[in-house]
């Protein structure tokens, strides 16, 4: 595998111009407009990767296909900006989770509930979901308990993973015998996510 010369690297980020010593040089030339002298210091080596789109199904084949621009550091702003007067969109990280699912792939770590990253995301996700929740009057919550929603600020993925192996092992051709061996060998996790349970006497909700 070839590496890349140091030199290639530390360079553009030694000799980067600020934003204002480039509006600088493009005040002193004479006619606006005019492309600024471009010093040997000042080129930048850019990578770029091409992108194939989706491959998933026959609906919008083309989504997702284009080029992925690759700066070193501290050229970010002087291709951000000539790039948005070009007329690209920008768009952040949640716009990067919304491509993913039009173009039908996951998106790190939202879609990876296993890995250690995934589950991080989670813990943290619904730590912030719950406090949000809390912040709210009680009047202003939503019932969650009413939609019939247990689990609204984090998925039970250990729950749906098991509820499907046993519908496997049923259509299976397994029958009852293999889902109560199951039922006895598999003994239920320690549950991870917040659950919503109506207090009846009380009426108030109860997060346990």
């Amino acid at each position: 595998m070839k590496t890349l010369d140091g030199n290639v690297v530390c360079l553009p980020y030694q000799s980067s111009l600020c934003l204002q010593d480039v509006n600088r040089l493009r005040n002193d030339v004479l006619v606006p407009g005019s492309r600024l002298p471009t010093p040997l210091q000042g080129r930048v080596p850019v990578l770029l990767v091409q992108q194939s789109g989706k491959s998933q199904g026959t609906e919008m084949g083309s989504w997702g296909t284009g080029w992925d621009l690759l700066l070193p550091k501290a050229w970010g702003m002087a291709f951000w900006v000539p790039l948005v007067y070009r007329g690209v969109r920008i768009g952040g990280l949640r716009m990067s989770l919304k491509h993913a699912q039009n173009k039908g792939e996951p998106h790190f770590p939202h879609d990876y509930p296993d890995c250690p990253a995934g589950a991080r995301f989670q813990e943290e996700q619904e730590a912030e979901l719950l406090a949000k929740f809390r912040r709210r009057p009680p009047a202003k919550r939503t019932n969650y308990v009413k939609h019939g929603c247990l689990a609204p600020f984090r998925c039970p993925w250990q729950q749906l993973a098991e509820e499907w192996e046993l519908i496997v092992m049923e259509g299976g051709g397994g029958g009852e015998e293999a889902v109560s061996s199951m039922e006895q060998e598999v003994t239920p996790p320690q549950s991870n996510f917040t659950v919503l349970r109506l207090d009846v006497t009380s009426g108030r909700y109860c997060i346990g």
